[in-house]
């Protein structure tokens, strides 16, 4: 073995990963690489051997992801915890070990923060952390649900439990921002962007089929929820997701027009309206259905608002704007039990769209008993033209 070789894999194998000083700035933590053999068995040039070990030495400090003794165990988590070495369990229970890197923040959400961490091997992965304990129910939800589906438009869970003693879960990182901006840029408006939208609307539809035959309905489909990796959509966040669950009494945005009418919490708008006393009863895979398809119009004609939270500034401020489910218009499109009819009512505020098209809507926008299913969307919209 040519001796700078044996040299590397000797050095290589006893790096241990360093704890970064709370006084300095969380830094990006490497792999450890417990095994020579690894390398040796490895086709891997003298350069990049050369890159693993210089990435080693520079976080050999990294004592929390040493093997500890039991009675120093809980101290030696805190510590590397509070440094940014977080250690979290796999479907398998297998301990995954990842690190905080510099520049970390990929954003917040309605429960918790998201970071950029590396796993032992150097990959970029996203850890969201729940900031309270009460959320720990989300955050089961959100594992076992996502544990259990694989499909390119659905982001992939790698690993979940506690940091700082707070829920926290690990998954693919999604790097090229959500539909926000690329709706709100305009590029998928118009008949000119038809086929990016439908590039868009069939991957969405792809996902959404698959989590459906899994009896996953995600209750919570928005642009922030919808992610891209390169062209690639990924639907994320299922927080709110339910699985085997033929009613619920609630989806997200229900209180604010942006579901089905048979979702929405009309108190919110009306003092006179009464909740009816067993709840509603609402069809989450059809509430579904309605919330794809208005996310798809909405990036069609930029019509209906989901931007931001009820107390956000300017969030969800314009409920009734058509095609939201409080709007007058659409409400009487979704009380019609006539097909042709609810056509014709559609046709009156999207005159631009394929009789094709409208009658797909008219199958979607009405009384959930009546609404077609998410696969048959999916079939139907493939070869539908959407502008005359």
């Amino acid at each position: 073995m040519h001796l700078l070789k044996a040299l590397l894999i000797a050095t290589v194998a006893q790096q241990a990963i360093s704890i970064p000083l709370q006084a300095e700035p969380l830094r990006l933590l490497s792999t450890q690489f417990s095994k020579a053999s690894h390398f040796s068995n490895s086709k891997l040039s003298t350069r990049q051997h050369l890159g693993i070990q210089e990435r080693a030495n520079s976080f050999s400090k990294c004592s929390g992801f040493r093997k500890r003794q039991p009675a120093d165990e809980e101290a030696a988590e805190q510590a590397a915890e509070a440094a940014g070495c977080w250690i979290l369990q796999d479907a398998s229970n297998n301990d995954v070990r990842c690190a905080l890197v510099d520049n970390n923040s990929l954003g917040k959400g309605a429960f918790g923060s998201v970071f950029k961490c590396q796993l032992e091997d150097g990959q970029d992965i996203a850890v969201k952390r729940y900031e309270k304990e009460d959320h720990v129910r989300y955050a089961d939800t959100s594992w076992n649900i996502l544990k259990d589906l694989s499909h390119e438009n659905i982001v992939k869970i790698i690993a979940h439990g506690r940091i700082e003693n707070l829920p926290a879960q690990a998954m693919e990182i999604i790097p090229d921002g959500d539909l926000e901006p690329r709706m709100s840029s305009g590029q998928y408006k118009g008949k000119e962007n038809e086929q990016a939208l439908k590039e868009v609307g069939n991957q969405l539809l792809n996902g959404f089929a698959y989590m459906h035959s899994k009896k996953v309905a995600h209750r919570d489909l928005r642009e922030g929820n919808v992610m891209f990796s390169g062209n690639t959509v990924k639907i994320v966040d299922f927080d709110w997701a339910v699985k085997d669950e033929q009613t619920v009494e609630r989806v997200i945005g229900g209180e604010y027009g942006l579901a089905a009418p048979e979702a929405i919490d009309w108190t919110a708008f009306d003092s006179t309206q009464q909740k009816p006393v067993d709840g509603y009863k609402i069809d989450p895979y059809g509430s579904d259905v309605w919330t794809l398809a208005l996310l798809l119009i909405r990036l069609t004609t930029g019509q209906g608002w989901a931007h931001g939270t009820p107390s956000t500034p300017g969030g969800w401020e314009r409920p009734e704007e058509f095609p939201n489910g409080t709007n007058p218009h659409m409400k009487s499109v979704w009380e019609n039990d006539d097909a042709d009819a609810r056509v014709k009512l559609l046709k009156e505020k999207w005159p631009d769209f394929t009789q094709e098209f409208l009658e797909l809507l008219g199958d979607i926008f009405c009384k959930q008993a009546q609404r077609i299913m998410m696969e048959q969307f999916k079939q139907d919209f493939l070869d539908v033209k959407i502008y005359c």
